[in-house]
């Protein structure tokens, strides 16, 4: 008998250790293309949805299953999601992802160069492209009850519409910390919030408690009805 559970542990371990293996060889062999080697002129011809995100991005692990379906139900139509992650460590973003499907590009710009042609302004954010590779819409931050208006663009473009949005409208203001290097030097609590007004009616129904203290302000003293 004791043998008989020595032979079953063993085999489970074994099983366990082949799980860890093969989890490991899904993970390295997701390679992103260079950001430097990345045309958005390769993909003329396609609706472009190039997608910016990080690994300490909140906001952004909520818009993977949105860009997995995107490019599962427009792909055939001419649809092409391009996923630009910005971690200066590849190994840092390599399990988020592996949660996209194959046909997504995927871009590693640790440098911000492509950002930096963007002027990007927050995490995450989604520039689209129509046929012609003209800008049509920059969208930052991810909202999950904004994503039905942001497919009705991407359908439009994608039976040949085109917009004449203007890029110097996103802003031109680079000084200070750029929205892809706050890993670096702050939490990710710092990025985009997905639902201010959530947080703030949060944020009220908490510090308004009796004799809550925190946050913006220095003490509480709440009428202890929340």
């Amino acid at each position: 008998m004791q043998t008989i559970r020595i032979s079953f542990l063993l085999v489970l371990f074994l099983l366990f250790v082949a799980g860890l293996a093969a989890g490991a060889e899904v993970l390295t062999s997701v390679k992103p293309i260079k950001a430097e080697e990345f045309q958005l002129g390769d993909w003329q011809g396609k609706v472009i949805l190039m997608d910016f995100w990080a690994s300490w991005c909140k906001p952004c692990e909520k818009s993977m299953p949105w860009l997995a379906r995107l490019q599962s139900e427009y792909g055939a139509d001419g649809l092409q999601v391009v996923a630009v992650n910005l971690d200066q460590d590849w190994q840092d973003a390599v399990k988020m992802a592996a949660s996209l499907p194959p046909e997504i590009i995927l871009v590693h710009d640790p440098e911000g160069i492509l950002a930096n042609e963007r002027n990007l302004q927050g995490m995450p954010s989604a520039y689209l492209y129509d046929r012609q590779g003209q800008l049509n819409a920059v969208h930052v931050g991810f909202i999950p009850n904004e994503t039905a208006e942001k497919e009705k663009q991407i359908e439009a473009l994608l039976q040949g519409g085109t917009g004449d949005f203007d890029p110097a409208s996103i802003g031109s203001d680079t000084a200070g910390v750029q929205p892809w290097q706050r890993d670096l030097l702050a939490a990710p609590g710092m990025a985009i919030d997905p639902d201010p007004i959530e947080t703030a009616l949060n944020e009220h129904v908490y510090f308004s408690k009796e004799a809550s203290s925190g946050g913006i302000g220095s003490a509480g003293g709440g009428c202890g009805c929340n």
